[in-house]
């Protein structure tokens, strides 16, 4: 069961930000902050929280050993960087 818990947090994690970053102002110098963006950004950061603190409670409580927790850590590594990378490499560029 652990295994799909983890598979759906790291499949969603990028979710929030995909949905609400489109009410993200592209001004930078603008002090107007979204609410719709912050909570995309707070979605956002729970589930990478929880995608790395999942492992280390469930090895904790004895439920996988400690190396399941570690190929777990270095598999969202893997994931999460990925996805970064991605988005910030194929980030349309806005013209101006």
């Amino acid at each position: 069961m652990s295994a799909g818990v983890k598979f759906f947090t790291y499949a969603l994690a990028p979710l929030p930000n995909a949905i609400f970053g489109r009410y993200v102002t592209s001004d930078p110098l603008a002090d107007v902050s979204s609410s719709v963006a912050d909570f995309g950004r707070f979605m956002t950061a729970v589930l990478v929280v929880s995608g790395f603190g999942l492992p280390v409670v469930l090895s904790h409580a004895g439920i996988i050993t400690s190396m399941a927790m570690y190929m777990s850590i270095i598999g969202g590594v893997l994931v999460y960087g990925t996805i970064i990378v991605y988005s910030t490499l194929f980030r349309e560029q806005q013209d101006f």
